[in-house]
């Protein structure tokens, strides 16, 4: 079991927080969910699907997730069942990916802050994992 946990200590911009594999993914030109190798979801409530194709695609996975200051971001990856399950606040947001195999060996833990519909500050720290664990 793979776990990881933030503590939100400012957020008015997006931020998507999840795994990537660290063999595969390039940081300076892979972006977090979107590419090949990264599975993520974003305070939209949305999870990424698209896995290196030609535009990025977003699909519904729980409701909007108002992120800010004193918020617990988490995640669980199971090294043995190749599923990732997401945390807010505690709380589990559910099951996101159940076909990570293959690379899970390999996964670390990644958070992606900015966004195009404005805002300019994000900052997190990484904390002991605040999420239930099986």
């Amino acid at each position: 079991m793979l776990c990881f946990g933030l503590r939100v200590l400012a957020c008015d911009a997006g931020i998507a927080w999840g795994f990537v594999d660290a063999r595969k993914f390039h940081a300076t030109t892979d972006n977090l969910g979107t590419a090949r190798h990264s599975w993520a979801i974003s305070r939209t409530g949305k999870r990424a699907v698209s896995h290196g194709s030609s535009r990025p695609i977003w699909e519904p996975f729980c409701e909007r997730i108002r992120v800010s200051a004193g918020d617990h971001l988490g995640a669980t990856a199971d090294l043995d069942t190749g599923s990732i399950l997401l945390y807010y606040n505690g709380e589990p947001l559910g099951e996101a990916y159940t076909d990570v195999v293959g690379t899970v060996h390999s996964l670390v833990p990644a958070v992606c802050t900015g966004s195009t519909a404005g805002g300019s500050e994000v900052v997190v720290e990484l904390v002991p994992n605040h999420v239930p664990t099986p």
